[in-house]
């Protein structure tokens, strides 16, 4: 066991949104990039959270209802970042996710889920530095359509935040 040594001890996916409505998982399901130890919970000065929102609107393509919004949602991945472990490193301790906005028209479906990846130390072993990858991803379906969605991101112990390229 090593401070260097970084995991995730709690949830590792969940579902954010299912039959097009905020998933209950999402009140309880946490992730987090800590130190391999056994008191990593005695990390000390998180900061934050910080923030960043997906946001999608899609539009019906029948020409008898050109435009009309068929899914509209808005999700916020947060965390908190900077925690140290006797004065050392950079952790994340908490990782969630909200959802500010759902809507889905009637025929259609929107299933979204949340896959915590194996976390690293993007730092060295006396300066470690949490950095853990994130996905959402799901599917809008309707009886004319299957729509793959996704998106990826990479957060650091030290607050950085990459959206990573669709």
């Amino acid at each position: 066991m090593s401070a260097a040594e970084i995991v995730n001890m709690l949830d590792t996916a969940w579902k954010v949104i299912k039959d097009g409505k905020p998933s209950s998982d999402i009140t309880r399901a946490r992730a987090n990039a800590v130190p391999k130890v056994d008191d990593w919970t005695n990390l000390v000065g998180a900061m934050g959270p910080r923030e960043t929102r997906w946001y999608r609107k899609m539009t019906n393509s029948l020409p008898v209802s050109w435009g009309d919004i068929v899914v509209d949602f808005e999700v916020i991945l947060r965390f908190t970042y900077g925690a140290t472990y006797r004065g050392g490193g950079r952790y994340i301790t908490n990782i969630w996710i909200d959802v500010s906005d759902s809507y889905v028209a009637w025929f259609h479906d929107l299933e979204l889920s949340l896959e915590v990846k194996d976390p690293e130390n993007a730092g060295s072993l006396t300066a470690p530095l949490a950095r853990i990858p994130i996905s959402i991803r799901g599917s809008m379906e309707s009886p004319r359509a299957n729509i793959t969605l996704q998106k990826g991101f990479m957060l650091y112990g030290d607050g950085r935040l990459d959206v990573l390229p669709d």
